[in-house]
């Protein structure tokens, strides 16, 4: 399959193929919920540390199942400088084949954790995406200049998700 061709609905309701977004390397940040503070920090992470993705000249894009009016909304909040699009059938969610959390997942140590450390330094919960899907995992894929996945790591918990250094070593 060419990845490439995947299709979303910009912020602006458009429909873009992946390609659209600029050059390859890609990084596709999949959310799990827009308001959940350790996909809130992970999206922060990778802006505070966005120019060292221009530097490998790699195109970032984050992936939520949110409406593409909630994804302009955080993408406004947080002052994205790369595009979150909206998947909201989650079709593309199914290709690279994201699982669900449990409801144990969340109450984990591991997930309490990294929640509470989030919380600790600035990053908030926001209940204005209630209507997400609290289950829905997340992840984080690279797709090359020919579309294909050279790296996927899929979240096993909500808490579950690779650092930036390890991110820009793949795409280079």
């Amino acid at each position: 399959m060419n990845h490439l061709l995947l299709k979303f609905r910009d912020t602006q309701n458009e429909v873009r193929e992946l390609r659209t977004f600029g050059p390859a390397p890609f990084l596709l940040v999949f959310l799990r919920h827009l308001g959940w503070v350790l996909c809130r920090a992970h999206l922060g992470d990778i802006r505070d540390q966005y120019p060292l993705f221009k530097d490998i000249n790699a195109t970032v894009v984050a992936i939520t199942f949110s409406s593409p009016a909630e994804a302009l909304k955080l993408s406004q909040e947080l002052k994205l400088p790369f595009p979150l699009v909206s998947d909201s059938q989650k079709e593309v969610y199914k290709i690279f084949e994201l699982g669900a959390a449990r409801l144990k997942d969340f109450l984990s140590p591991k997930v309490l954790w990294k929640f509470m450390g989030r919380i600790i330094t600035g990053w908030l919960p926001s209940m204005g995406y209630s209507k997400d899907d609290l289950f829905q995992l997340g992840g984080d894929f690279v797709v090359d200049a020919k579309g294909e996945v050279v790296y996927a790591f899929k979240s096993s918990s909500p808490a579950d998700r690779p650092t930036i250094q390890f991110l820009l070593d793949q795409l280079q």
